[in-house]
């Protein structure tokens, strides 16, 4: 399958660091451009699902972004609704939405290269907002002038110092 795929995907300006095998996001507007993809988890096995395209009931189609906030404000009263998109190996696959994790946390994963074969994400555990005056990083919520899905995402907000986050064993990648 070609590395082209679609699926409801993001740009955000930020460098990745990593800590024993888990990836942080520093959000910079100053650095390069960091691809973002959710998935949603199959119900069991939990395997990720990354949607292009939803059809509620009525055959009304919902795409982009919005399509996960959709997911967590009406799962419940439309369990028949169809999701297109791929698999963690790029395969074209759907589901109904009673069959995928509707009210977890999404995982979001990143992409440093937008050529990355989707099965190359890093999964993202946390999100790094640069404040040069803290001195330790501090655990927050996702302030509310971020884009939804990152919200909505399974990840944790923290403020930081960049040279903090050298100090707290984060490699920049």
């Amino acid at each position: 399958m070609s590395n082209k795929v679609i699926t409801i995907a993001h740009s955000v300006n930020g460098r990745l660091y990593v800590r024993e095998g888990q990836y942080g996001l520093l959000l910079d507007e100053a650095a390069e451009p960091v691809l973002l993809r959710y998935a949603l988890l199959t119900q069991g096995e939990e395997q990720p699902f990354f949607p292009r395209l939803l059809l509620d009931d009525w055959g009304n189609e919902i795409r982009g972004r919005s399509l996960y906030q959709w997911v967590r404000d009406n799962a419940l009263r439309f369990p028949r609704a169809e999701l297109f998109g791929l698999d963690i190996a790029g395969n074209e696959t759907q589901y109904f939405l009673r069959d995928l994790e509707n009210v977890e946390p999404f995982p979001c994963y990143a992409y440093p290269d937008t050529a990355l074969h989707l099965s190359k994400g890093l999964l993202l555990k946390r999100v790094f907002l640069a404040d040069a005056g803290a001195t330790q990083p501090l655990k927050i919520k996702c302030p509310q002038e971020q884009e939804t899905p990152l919200c909505l995402a399974r990840l944790s907000w923290w403020r930081v110092a960049p040279d903090v986050l050298v100090a707290h064993k984060f490699h920049p990648m």
